[in-house]
């Protein structure tokens, strides 16, 4: 299915950007700003 592969290619990329900012001296707002993209995203898909 096209929405579980958009769903586990957002996963994988909330993953990268989040350890990447969490490895970044921390870096709380970047690591929010990820769940947040990673929230729309998963609206996006549960409105299609």
């Amino acid at each position: 299915m096209i929405q579980s592969e958009s769903l586990a290619a957002a996963c994988e990329g909330l993953l990268a950007r989040f350890k990447q900012a969490m490895d970044d001296d921390f870096n709380t707002a970047g690591a929010i700003a990820a769940l947040f993209d990673f929230a729309g995203t998963v609206n996006r898909l549960i409105e299609q």
